[in-house]
């Protein structure tokens, strides 16, 4: 009898081919930088229990919808952020957030986007993001839900990732990568 093979080629799907040229184009095309910053989590973390022990609607909101939220208030003070490169010497700066929401789905990394997500309250964009979300693992989500994006966030929180280099998603300019919360001892001062 034959041994077993040790391994199995696997050919990318169409969208997984063109996900893998983008982030490549962005790796070479664009110039990465990676800062790395870390805050105080205890007051998110106390808002997201008031929501979850409030229940309904408002108790579905995650740490992450909150970080979504946050961001959507925060890139219009930072319009070179909520941009995209138009060519080698223009950039288009955006008077909304397009806010991209990098999904991991089993076809690939897909990024969905809450248009005009600076004028949507945290429940609008809790309850988006969902529904972009499970659109894009089942494979449902229209192609027009999948650009337009003038900036985007990926979130391993989750997986327990402390900090990571996203890869920015062309045309955009920028992206956030968040982390997990971890626990570490607090110096008070005084």
């Amino acid at each position: 009898a034959a041994p077993a093979q040790e391994y199995e080629d696997v050919k990318f799907s169409g969208i997984r081919k063109a996900i893998a040229k983008s982030m490549m184009n962005s790796l070479h095309s664009m110039a990465q930088l990676t800062n790395h910053h870390s805050f105080d989590a205890a007051s998110i973390q106390a808002f997201r229990k008031q929501c979850k022990a409030a229940g309904g609607d408002v108790g579905g909101i995650t740490l992450g919808d909150m970080l979504l939220y946050a961001v959507s208030r925060t890139l219009l003070d930072f319009p070179d952020l909520n941009a995209n490169m138009i060519d080698d010497n223009t950039i288009r700066r955006f008077r909304h957030v397009n806010l991209g929401v990098a999904v991991d789905t089993p076809r690939g990394l897909m990024v969905p986007t809450i248009f005009n997500a600076d004028t949507k309250s945290l429940l609008e964009i809790s309850r988006e993001v969902k529904t972009l979300a499970e659109a894009a693992r089942s494979g449902a989500i229209s192609p027009d839900l999948l650009t337009g994006g003038s900036f985007t966030v990926s979130n391993l929180g989750s997986t327990g990732v402390e900090m990571f280099t996203p890869v920015i998603n062309p045309p955009q300019t920028a992206i956030l990568g968040v982390g997990s919360i971890t626990q570490r001892v607090r110096e008070e001062r005084g």
